[in-house]
C-alpha cells in the first residue's frame, strides 16, 4: 500500500428559505475533491452515492438511483426543493439534484479520469409526501434518474439520524 498522504477537501452547504404562506424552499450543495482517482480501489475516499436517505458513513443521496449505487472520489452535487405544506403535519416536495464526477476536479487535475462507459453528469427529480406523526414523520416518494431505467420508490417512517453529523 502507497504511504503517500491524500489531499482532500469535503464542503457541505444547505439553506433553508420560507416563503409564502405555507411554502419553503431549501438547497443543498456538496464538493468533494481530492488526489484519488475515482473508483472502489481507494475505499478510504469513495463516497457512495444515490438513494434518498443512504445510511452509513461517506455516503450521499441522489433522487432517482438507488442507495449508493455510484461511487466517486471526486464530484459536485447540488440538490434544490420546494416544500408546501397544506395541512397542519401535512408535507409534499418536488425536488432536482444534479451531479457531477467530472468537474470541478478535471480544472485541478488534468489525469483526473473517469472510465469511458461512465456518465459524467446526470440529473434526478423526485416527489414526496409525508405526515408527521407520533413516532416520526411517515415518508413516500419516488424519484426518476435521467439515465436509468424505472422509477426508484421510497418510503420511511421516523427520523433519520446521520451517522456523519449525529444529527
Amino acid at each position: 500500500p502507497s504511504t503517500n498522504p491524500i489531499l482532500k477537501l469535503d464542503t457541505k452547504f444547505g439553506v433553508a428559505i420560507p416563503f409564502l404562506r405555507d411554502f419553503s424552499s431549501q438547497t443543498n450543495l456538496r464538493v468533494v475533491l481530492n488526489d484519488a482517482d475515482n473508483g472502489v480501489d481507494n475505499l478510504s475516499q469513495s463516497t457512495f452515492i444515490g438513494g434518498f436517505l443512504p445510511r452509513g458513513r461517506n455516503v450521499q443521496q441522489f433522487w432517482g438511483a438507488s442507495s449508493k449505487i455510484f461511487t466517486a472520489s471526486n464530484f459536485f452535487y447540488v440538490a434544490t426543493q420546494v416544500q408546501w405544506n397544506p395541512k397542519r403535519n401535512l408535507y409534499f416536495n418536488v425536488g432536482a439534484n444534479y451531479l457531477d464526477l467530472e468537474y470541478p476536479m478535471t480544472w485541478f487535475n488534468e489525469k483526473h479520469d473517469l472510465k469511458a462507459d461512465e456518465h459524467k453528469n446526470r440529473f434526478g427529480v423526485m416527489a414526496l409526501g409525508s405526515y408527521q406523526t407520533l413516532i416520526g414523520p411517515i415518508s413516500v416518494g419516488v424519484a426518476k434518474d435521467q439515465y436509468l431505467d424505472g422509477v426508484v420508490g421510497f418510503f420511511n417512517l421516523g427520523f433519520y439520524l446521520n451517522p456523519q453529523t449525529q444529527e
